[in-house]
């Protein structure tokens, strides 16, 4: 899935887990949301694509033998420093980006390509496109998947946009100076 893709399931994750209740949705959880979304293939792609140090793009950080304790690791600081709210943010973002990867196979009961979900257990997965971003870009087909991707993120951008755009004053540069300054200053 693409990285857009990513960020909508775990957008639409995350308001299935606050539907119910008054939790507000605010900035700083939804950031950490964003960065959950893209954390798997931000660490995977480069190391495998880049540098080759790991077996495929989908590997170290998509496995759930390696997910599961940086979301407790994560939910541990984030609660020690009263950011909780955070740390659910980051793990539905985390949950969905790999659920983003998964969910084509799950539905399509095709097993051999949710190995990675433990990795390194097992054989991996073989993947028809060399590996680098330029090489995926330029064989990309837009098909099914890829137009659900985008249909995807329109309708949660939407949604997004409905819920009062949450973390969209969090990353503007004048935020971000003040907030440095606070901190540090």
């Amino acid at each position: 899935m693409w990285p857009w893709g990513h960020a909508a399931v775990g957008y639409l994750l995350y308001r299935v887990y606050t539907w119910g209740t008054d939790t507000p949705l605010r900035g700083g959880p939804v950031v950490a949301l964003a960065v959950g979304t893209q954390l798997p293939d931000l660490v995977d792609k480069p190391l495998a694509w880049q540098f080759g140090i790991l077996p495929t793009g989908r590997s170290l950080a998509h496995s759930l033998l390696v997910a599961s304790p940086v979301v407790v690791l994560v939910g541990i600081l984030a609660t020690a420093v009263g950011r909780r709210a955070h740390w659910v943010g980051f793990t539905a973002g985390y949950a969905g980006g790999i659920f983003g990867d998964a969910w084509f196979p799950l539905l399509t009961v095709q097993p051999r390509f949710l190995r990675f979900l433990l990795w390194p257990l097992g054989r991996r997965v073989e993947y028809k496109t060399a590996g680098s971003v330029s090489a995926h870009v330029a064989t990309a087909e837009v098909g099914p998947r890829t137009l659900v991707g985008v249909a995807l993120f329109v309708a949660t951008t939407v949604l997004w946009i409905r819920d009062g755009a949450p973390g969209s004053t969090v990353l503007r540069p004048e935020r971000l100076g003040a907030a440095i300054i606070n901190r540090f200053g």
